[in-house]
C-alpha cells in the first residue's frame, strides 16, 4: 500500500516498494514474513552494568504503557504482513500491567502468529507461565550472563539468581507436565572478559534448564558502557579459546549454540587463561518454584489449539540486499517511535503523527532505506549496528551445532 509519499519517490524506489508489497502479500498465503517488534512499557527492573539502566535517571523515568488498545490497532494495520510479534527489546514486559491481555490479543488475531519476548524472568509467577503457555506464546529469551550466583548477581545489578532459575525450572517442568513443547526456550549470554570462564560451565546449565538455544552475543559499547577491560575484542586469543570449548561442550548435546565468528588472532600460542573452576552443584541445588505443583494447566494450553504455519525463512526475501532488517522487520519504540531494527540511529515514523503502522513501513523513509540496501550501501544511521561490528551473531557470521551435526 503506497501512501501518500508515493508521489516524492523516484521511479525506481515506486518500483522496489510496489515489488515488495506485492511480495510480501504472495507471502501472506504461505506464511507472514514481518517481526513487529515492540517495548510494551519503558521501564525495567534491573540496572544491568552494560545496560541503559545503568543510568539512574533512565530507571527512574516515569513509567510509560503500550495500552492494549494501541497494540491492537497497530497489529491490525500490518497484521496481514505479520508473521512474529516481539513484546520486547531493550524493556522488560512482565513489569506492564498490560502484558496478560496483550498476549491475548495477539493470540487470538490470528493462530500462526508467532509471539515472543525477552525478559531477565524474575517477575515470571505461576500465573504467568501459565498464560504464556495458554496463549501459546512461540519462544522466551532469558538473559543470564552466568553459571553462578556472584557472576549474575554483579553484571546484572538488583536481580537475585535463586529466584531467575527457580522460575526457569519451574517454566520447563510446567510444560513437562503439560506436554507442550512451547515456549521454547532461548538463552542469552553477554560474553565478558569477567564471565567467559562460565560459558561452558553454562552450556551444561542452559541445556539442564531446557533451552533448545544459546545465545552467545559479546558485550555492545554504547554511550553508557564502554569498559575495555571487559571487552573481548582486546582479547582475542581468551575468546577464541573459549569459543572452540564452547561448541565442544554443546557437540554431545541436543542444543543449539550460536556465537560470533573468531577474532583474526595475532598471537598462534595458546592463551594464557587461568583454571577457574565453576562450580554448578548451588544451581542444581535451587528447587523450581512451588507454585507449579499446584497449577493447573487451562484447556487453551495444547499447542495444538493453535495450528502454526511453517515459517518463512525472512533471509531468502531479499537475499542480495545489504540487510534484511529494513525489508522484514518493523520496530515501535517509546511507544511511538518507529525504525526498521533496535540499533537504527534515525526514527522513520512516528505512531502520535502517522496512526497507521503500514503507511510508515511503505513510506518514503523506509523506502528511502531500503533502496539503499539494494544498492548495497552501508545507511549513515546503521554505522552503529552491532551486527556490523561483530559484536551479535548473524546467520552467516555465526557458528552453530546441534548433535545431529556432529
Amino acid at each position: 500500500m503506497l501512501n501518500q509519499h508515493a508521489d516524492l519517490m523516484n521511479p525506481m524506489s515506486i518500483f522496489l516498494e510496489r515489488e515488495i508489497e506485492s511480495k510480501l502479500l504472495r507471502r501472506a498465503a504461505e506464511g507472514r514474513l514481518l517481526t513487529l517488534r515492540l517495548d510494551i512499557i519503558n521501564k525495567y527492573n534491573l540496572q544491568c552494568v552494560m545496560c541503559h539502566y545503568s543510568d539512574p535517571s533512565v530507571y527512574r523515568r516515569k513509567a510509560e504503557y503500550i495500552t492494549p488498545e494501541q497494540f491492537e490497532t497497530w497489529l491490525e494495520s500490518i497484521g496481514k504482513y505479520v508473521r512474529e510479534v516481539m513484546l520486547s527489546c531493550a524493556d522488560e514486559p512482565l513489569m506492564s500491567k498490560h502484558f496478560m491481555e496483550i498476549i491475548s490479543k495477539a493470540a487470538k488475531f490470528n493462530s500462526d502468529i508467532e509471539i515472543g519476548l525477552c525478559t531477565n524472568g524474575m517477575l515470571m509467577t505461576s500465573r504467568i507461565r501459565n498464560a504464556l503457555l495458554a496463549n501459546g506464546v512461540t519462544f522466551i529469551l532469558f538473559s543470564i550472563d552466568g553459571a553462578v550466583r556472584n557472576t549474575v548477581e554483579r553484571i546484572r545489578v538488583k536481580s537475585n539468581f535463586n529466584k531467575i532459575i527457580s522460575n526457569i525450572k519451574a517454566l520447563r517442568d510446567l510444560k513437562t507436565v503439560s506436554g507442550s513443547s512451547s515456549p521454547r526456550i532461548v538463552v542469552d549470554f553477554v560474553m565478558m572478559k569477567s564471565n567467559i570462564h562460565e560459558a561452558v560451565a553454562f552450556v551444561e546449565m542452559a541445556y539442564d534448564l531446557g533451552a533448545d538455544i544459546i545465545d552467545f552475543r559479546h558485550a555492545v559499547p554504547s554511550e553508557y558502557w564502554d569498559d575495555e577491560r571487559e571487552q573481548l575484542d582486546n582479547y582475542p586469543e581468551t575468546f577464541n579459546f573459549y569459543r572452540e570449548r564452547i561448541l565442544e561442550a554443546a557437540g554431545s548435546l541436543p542444543i543449539k549454540v550460536v556465537i560470533p565468528d573468531v577474532f583474526p588472532s595475532v598471537e598462534a600460542n595458546v592463551p594464557d587463561i587461568p583454571g577457574i573452576e565453576v562450580d554448578l552443584a548451588p544451581y542444581y541445588a535451587i528447587k523450581p518454584d512451588p507454585e507449579t505443583e499446584t497449577l493447573q494447566v487451562t484447556e487453551n494450553s495444547d499447542e495444538n489449539s493453535r495450528p502454526r504455519i511453517p515459517p518463512v525463512r525472512a533471509e531468502e526475501f531479499y537475499a542480495d540486499a545489504y540487510c534484511q532488517r529494513p525489508f522484514t522487520e518493523v520496530m515501535i519504540r517509546n511507544q511511538r517511535e518507529v525504525l526498521p531494527c533496535p540499533w537504527h540511529q534515525k526514527v522513520l515514523g512516528h505512531l502520535d503523527q502517522e496512526n497507521d503502522l503500514e503507511q510508515i513501513f511503505f513510506g518514503e523513509n523506509f523506502a528511502a532505506l531500503r533502496a539503499s540496501m539494494m544498492r548495497g550501501e552501508t545507511d549513515p544511521a546503521c554505522r552503529q549496528c552491532p551486527i556490523m561490528s561483530g559484536h551479535l551473531p548473524t546467520k552467516k557470521h555465526s557458528a552453530t551445532r546441534t548433535k545431529s551435526q556432529k
